[in-house]
């Protein structure tokens, strides 16, 4: 009676361990096929949008002869307040898979208009100065910040506070300007998808392995 007492102590404490490590497999099951399914939902936009360009800022450069060397910076914007007459950004990207395991997002964006003339007279009055100096001489540039290290221009990126930025020339009589931006990334789908796949063997073989044990416990008593 005793030896029985002991075993039947024994086997409850296999059965509660048992059913802590079935809640355990379940629990990461379900924890994957939640990320599995978030990650299904937040899929990047894919289009067109149109948006105006604006003077981000102006850096100087002042010489002894007086002379004020100015690089001015475009950016996009969609704030209607900031933008340049006369000038339109037209923005396409889209996503393209790669292979199985790997897409890429690519990222194409047209300006047209006389994008020089007009950056350099949209330039307020304060903007066209600096220690009472008017600027003579002015660089135009279009800028694109990014957080991203792994985008991929037409110039190389420089890194910047809070990410990385392409700064790309544009000249006096340039009516028009075209770059194209690509970033590679893993297909996490894919990832969750095998994550899940190996969860669910792994319920499997557990599951089985459980049952079988409780067969050789009924037949032990």
């Amino acid at each position: 009676m005793r030896r029985k007492s002991l075993f039947g102590y024994d086997m409850m404490k296999a059965q509660r361990r048992n059913r802590a490590l079935i809640l355990v497999v379940l629990t990461i099951f379900v924890m994957t096929l939640s990320t599995c399914l978030l990650s299904a939902c937040n899929q990047e936009y894919e289009g067109d949008k149109e948006y105006g360009v604006y003077v981000s800022r102006v850096e100087y450069d002042k010489y002894e002869d007086n002379t004020v060397y100015a690089r001015v910076y475009l950016g996009l914007t969609s704030d209607d307040s900031k933008k340049i007459e006369g000038l339109t950004a037209n923005w396409h990207y889209e996503k393209r898979k790669l292979n199985a395991f790997k897409f890429g997002y690519v990222y194409c964006l047209e300006i047209v208009g006389s994008i020089f003339s007009a950056a350099v007279g949209a330039l307020t009055q304060e903007q066209r100065y600096y220690e009472e100096t008017e600027y003579n001489t002015f660089e135009v540039y279009f800028e694109y910040a990014t957080i991203y290290k792994s985008m991929k221009g037409e110039i190389n990126r420089k890194k910047v506070d809070g990410g990385y930025a392409f700064d790309f020339a544009i000249e006096e009589t340039q009516q028009e300007f075209h770059t194209t931006l690509t970033i590679d990334t893993q297909n996490s789908a894919i990832w969750y998808g095998l994550l899940v796949a190996f969860a669910v063997s792994i319920a499997i073989v557990v599951i089985a392995l459980l049952l079988a044990r409780r067969k050789q416990y009924a037949k032990a008593e």
